[in-house]
């Protein structure tokens, strides 16, 4: 789970998907549906809140551009469960 910067979004995963919704209506803004192949495991957002990187069982990670509510890239085979040392050591400049 994760939470925008200006607190007014929140961000999960279950399953398959992504989920967006607001944090004070708890209304559902988005979902991108069948985000990975596999269970994902951890989202977390940029500094600025402008992108999403998602990691899933699938050993792939994919960032997404949450202006444009699209997926920027897709690396495949890009972690081993260690998904956080992964984050801080090449994803952690977004």
């Amino acid at each position: 789970m994760a939470i925008n910067k200006e607190n007014t979004r929140l961000f999960s995963c279950g399953d398959f998907h992504i989920k967006i919704h607001d944090v004070l209506t708890y209304e559902l803004l988005q979902t991108f549906e069948d985000a990975h192949e596999d269970y994902l495991n951890t989202i977390t957002l940029s500094a600025d809140s402008l992108l999403l990187v998602s990691g899933s069982d699938d050993s792939s990670i994919k960032v997404w551009d949450l202006v444009e509510r699209e997926q920027l890239y897709h690396l495949e085979h890009a972690h081993s469960g260690n998904f956080d040392d992964y984050f801080e050591k090449y994803l952690s400049h977004l």
